[in-house]
């Protein structure tokens, strides 16, 4: 629970952040939803380990 909470509130925004400067809002915002869906497929996965 802590890695979520270090990782939502600080690694995200960050990445954000980032993203946003070197090109713009929008396709931060789209590289964070294309991670949360990359995320939710690989822990799909997880179960199988």
């Amino acid at each position: 629970m802590a890695t979520g909470v270090a990782v939502g509130l600080g690694f995200t925004p960050a990445i954000l952040g980032a993203v946003a400067d070197a090109w713009n809002f929008q396709i931060g915002v789209l590289f964070l939803g294309v991670l949360t869906v990359l995320s939710c497929v690989l822990l799909r996965e997880l179960g199988k380990i």
